[in-house]
């Protein structure tokens, strides 16, 4: 399996992984009535050392009693990435990623190019709407080791970033980062 869905009253969001020829890309979707692509995840190259998303190579499905999580692991040139997104199968998608690293990351986060929606501003609480329609949107609130980003290209958002900004002196380092999609 390489999809997990939510759905509460009439709003279905999915999130499901592709395989591109080095890694898996991912994107977070409308599924009501039709699929709707809000966020893609930003993949770098093979030649990237530090890309705008993890690179991960490999994708495992596990169901749980009480959810269903989708494990993602890789490597981009000397760090190793991990991702797990769980669903409770009722409102919220958990991604929780990690980097190991040798060296001093120039960047560690994941990147999404904003397709099929729009995104309000960041919130006090550190969370951000991404809207479809007006009664179709879900929330993105993150885990303490993590900043939201939002960049705009002709008034319209284009990017939303997960980031952890912390650049710890001891080598080697893991650093992680996630947020939490909720339907609410």
């Amino acid at each position: 399996m390489d999809r997990l869905e939510i759905k509460k009253n009439d709003v279905a969001v999915s999130v499901s992984f592709e395989k591109l020829p080095d890694r898996f890309s991912h994107q977070i979707e409308f599924l009501n009535p039709k699929k709707k692509t809000a966020l893609v995840s930003e993949e770098g190259s093979s030649e990237q050392i530090w890309p705008a998303s993890p690179a991960l190579q490999e994708l495992h499905f596990e169901s749980r009693t009480e959810s269903d999580v989708l494990l993602a692991v890789g490597m981009a040139g000397e760090s190793h990435y991990s991702l797990s997104v769980e669903s409770n199968r009722i409102n919220e998608l958990r991604f929780q990623f990690a980097c190991r690293f040798k060296k001093q990351p120039e960047f560690i986060g994941s990147s999404y190019q904003v397709i099929q929606a729009t995104v309000g501003d960041t919130a006090v609480n550190d969370s951000i709407e991404i809207n479809l329609l007006q009664n179709e949107f879900f929330e993105i609130a993150t885990s303490n080791e993590t900043e939201l980003t939002t960049e705009f290209t002709d008034g319209k958002t284009a990017r939303f970033q997960a980031l952890n900004l912390q650049r710890p002196e001891l080598l080697p380092n893991t650093l992680q980062w996630g947020f939490t999609l909720i339907l609410p």
